[in-house]
């Protein structure tokens, strides 16, 4: 109703952030934290609506996407939960007669007997008439290496334990013209392995950078038809722990796209 809503079923767990909650065809290329996410859950949710600038909603998920020997099983003194769940509280707001937004969330997610992963993402929009600006801030606490990013660094391991990533994610949107836009994202990732039996560990193993520039024509008022150019580029750089002790390599990548994107509008 007016206040309330109810839902059930295979879900998009309500994470928050706007590069996680935007429309993915929005997305040239996302950032490490939600590109190696599984968000498609089997659950329940329940939303608040108090009034027309605010929502509260709440999640309880299966968090599993895999079964825990697939995931997990052979990490010593590991014991499969008896209920993975994950629980996911998600504000979003509105303020300025919608010139600030928000859209905050915490979530907590059971991996294993006493072993969680907890996730912050706080994202933020300023809106002006031909200007927006958005802001992510992310931070993933994993008892469990559940993003695999570190544990595919590690010889012969398939998931450690004591991982943290964190991201600073920004894009800028700016119309010159009814068909014109221009973007640019920016955004950094970094990855630590709190749990690293080495006694001269480096906790941080590396810091990736991504930038994606792009041009957007929107040639039809009557149609929702974008033509676009864009380069996304990443620059990955490893500690000296990382390159010496685990044999990783500084590299960079770039990436050059052109194309069309149009929803079918069939039914």
């Amino acid at each position: 109703n007016e206040h309330w809503k109810i839902y059930a079923g295979k879900l998009c767990a309500d994470w928050g952030g706007v590069e996680f909650d935007d429309n993915p065809i929005q997305i040239y290329q996302y950032s490490d934290i939600i590109d190696n996410s599984d968000n498609f859950l089997t659950g329940a949710g329940v939303g608040y609506i108090p009034n027309k600038n605010h929502e509260f909603t709440f999640q309880l998920l299966n968090s599993r996407t895999k079964t825990f020997k697939e995931l997990y099983d052979s990490i010593p003194g590991i014991h499969e939960s008896k209920f993975p769940f994950a629980a996911v509280i998600n504000w979003r707001g509105n303020f300025l007669d919608g010139k600030v937004s928000t859209i905050w969330s915490y979530s907590i997610f059971k991996e294993a007997t006493s072993q969680y992963m907890n996730y912050i993402a706080l994202g933020n929009t300023f809106r002006m008439k031909n200007f927006k600006l958005d802001y992510d801030f992310k931070l993933s606490l994993e008892n469990l290496d559940r993003k695999f990013i570190v544990s595919n660094w590690i010889p012969n391991a398939k998931a450690v334990q004591g991982v943290t990533y964190m991201s600073h994610w920004l894009r800028a949107d700016v119309r010159l013209s009814r068909i014109v836009h221009v973007s640019a994202t920016g955004f950094v990732d970094f990855a630590y392995w709190n749990g690293n039996p080495d006694p001269a560990k480096d906790k941080k193993l590396r810091t990736a950078w991504g930038y994606v520039p792009a041009v957007e024509v929107y040639p039809f008022d009557k149609y929702d038809l974008k033509i676009f150019l864009n380069m996304v580029g990443r620059v990955y750089r490893y500690t000296d722990y990382a390159q010496t002790k685990l044999g990783l390599v500084n590299e960079d990548t770039y990436r050059f796209s052109v194309g069309i994107i149009t929803p079918l509008l069939i039914l």
